[in-house]
C-alpha cells in the first residue's frame, strides 16, 4: 500500500506534457505529489498543492529534449490503501481551474472564458444553462490541439452581472440589482472591484463569496459601504466559509460592496461569485442521512433539522422521488428546530431496487408559500472527509435500498 507509482511517457523534443492528479476532488485520503523525472532520476518538474485545487495538484512542461521521462505519484505522508485512489490525466491540454463568468442562469446563454494559469490561447465558448441542473459542464483546447481541459459553470436561478472594469473606485462601479450573482476577477495584484445597488431601509442583505468551492486560486474581503464611503460591515478572516457579509439596511439609497483578494493578488488564475441576496424570513433545513434502508411496506425514520430566520411557524415535509410512500409526523412544529419524518414504503416496493428522493419543505409565510430543499451537506462532510466541498450534484439526495 505505501511507495510511489512511477509511470513512463515517450515525447519528442519541443513536446508540452500537462499532468493533473485528481484525487481530494474525488473524495480519495490520497495527498498527491507529483514529480516528473528523467531517466537519471533528475526532477524537471514539481507540484505538492495547488490553490483551487483541493489539495490536488498539476503541472506542465516543455521538453528540450525527446526520450523517455518518469511521472511519479505519491501521497505527502507516503501513506497508502485502497482509500488512496486518484485519476491521472496526461496530455497537451491547458491548466484551466474554472469557466468566466462562473455561473449562468438556467435557460439563459453564456459566452465563457476561462480562469487558470495557462489560458491565453484559449477562444471563449458560448452555451446555456440547462434547466433542472446544479452544473454546465464545458471543455476547451488550444487551437488545433487534442487534449481538453475541463471545467463546469454553476446553474443559478438569479441573473448573474460580470464586472465592468475598470470598475476599482465608486465612481466606476459595476452596478446590479438583489438577488443575483456578481462574477469578477483580479486581473493584477491589488485590483479591488466595486459594486454598486440600491436597498430600502429594513431589508436584509447576504452577500457569499465562492472561490475555493468553484476552483479560484483566490480567498477574498467583503466590505459593504453606504453612499458616503463609510464602511458599515466588513466579512472577516476568521470566516470558516470562503467569506460572507451581512446587514440589515440602514436607510434607502445607494450602498457599495468592495470586494479585495485578501492578500492583494491578482492575474490570470484569480476570479470569484458571490451570492448577492435578500433575505426574508423563512427557513433551511439539513440532515446528516444521506442513506436508508426498508423492506416492502416497511419503514424508517429522517431526521431533519430547521434553522430558522424570522419564521416561528410550522414547516410541513414531504418527499419526491418515492411514489406511493406514506408519511407521517411530516411536520416540525411552531418554534421547533427539529422533526422526525417517518417514510413508509408501498407493499409494491421492489426488493433489490436502489432510488433517491429528496425531501422538501413548505411554509406559509404571510400571503407566500415558501418552500426550501433539504440539505444533506452534514451527510456528505462525514462521507468525504477530505473533501472540502461536497458536489453540488449530490445536495439533498437521500439514497433508498429496499431490502
Amino acid at each position: 500500500a505505501l511507495g510511489f507509482k512511477f509511470y513512463r511517457v515517450t515525447v519528442q523534443a519541443g513536446d508540452r506534457l500537462a499532468i493533473e492528479a485528481v484525487a481530494r476532488r474525488l473524495g480519495s485520503k490520497l495527498d498527491p505529489v507529483l514529480r516528473l523525472l528523467d531517466l537519471k532520476g533528475r526532477e524537471l518538474a514539481f507540484c505538492d498543492d495547488e490553490s483551487g485545487l483541493g489539495g490536488d495538484c498539476r503541472l506542465a512542461h516543455v521538453f528540450a529534449a525527446g526520450g523517455d521521462y518518469l511521472i511519479e505519484v505519491r501521497d505527502i505522508h507516503h501513506s497508502g490503501g485502497s482509500d488512496h485512489r486518484f485519476r491521472l490525466r496526461v496530455g497537451d491540454f491547458p491548466l484551466v481551474s474554472l469557466p468566466f463568468p462562473a455561473a449562468v442562469k438556467a435557460g439563459t446563454k453564456a459566452t465563457f472564458d476561462f480562469v487558470g494559469p495557462q489560458v491565453e490561447k484559449l477562444k471563449p465558448v458560448a452555451a446555456s444553462g440547462p434547466p433542472n441542473a446544479t452544473r454546465l459542464a464545458l471543455s476547451t483546447k488550444f487551437p488545433g490541439g487534442k487534449s481538453s481541459a475541463f471545467a463546469s459553470a454553476l446553474v443559478s436561478n438569479t441573473t448573474e452581472f460580470m464586472d465592468a472594469e475598470p470598475n476599482d473606485t465608486a465612481e466606476t462601479a459595476t452596478t446590479f440589482t438583489l438577488p443575483s450573482g456578481l462574477n469578477g476577477r483580479f486581473l493584477k495584484p491589488k485590483d479591488r472591484d466595486f459594486w454598486k445597488f440600491e436597498a430600502m431601509k429594513g431589508q436584509r442583505v447576504l452577500f457569499t463569496a465562492q472561490t475555493r468551492s468553484i476552483g479560484s486560486a483566490s480567498e477574498v474581503m467583503l466590505q459593504l459601504r453606504d453612499a458616503k464611503g463609510t464602511a458599515i460591515a466588513s466579512s472577516s478572516v476568521n470566516d470558516p466559509g470562503e467569506g460572507s457579509v451581512t446587514n440589515t439596511i440602514p436607510a434607502d439609497g445607494a450602498y457599495f460592496l468592495v470586494v479585495d483578494e485578501l492578500i492583494r493578488r491578482g492575474g490570470p488564475q484569480h476570479a470569484y461569485r458571490i451570492a448577492a441576496e435578500l433575505l426574508t424570513p423563512g427557513f433551511t433545513l439539513d440532515t446528516d442521512v444521506e442513506k436508508a434502508e426498508a423492506t416492502p411496506g416497511g419503514s424508517f425514520s429522517v431526521k431533519v433539522n430547521a434553522t430558522r430566520r424570522d419564521f416561528p411557524g410550522p414547516i410541513t415535509l414531504s418527499v419526491l422521488g418515492l411514489e406511493g410512500a406514506q408519511l407521517a409526523e411530516e411536520v416540525i412544529k411552531e418554534k421547533a428546530t427539529n422533526g422526525t419524518l417517518k417514510i413508509t414504503l408501498p407493499e409494491s416496493a421492489r426488493p433489490g431496487s436502489l432510488t433517491h428522493f429528496r425531501i422538501v419543505g413548505k411554509a406559509k409565510i404571510g400571503e407566500s408559500e415558501v418552500q426550501s430543499a433539504t440539505r444533506t451537506t452534514p451527510a456528505l462532510k462525514k462521507l468525504f472527509p477530505a473533501m472540502p466541498f461536497p458536489p453540488r450534484e449530490l445536495e439533498g439526495s437521500i439514497a433508498l435500498g429496499v431490502k
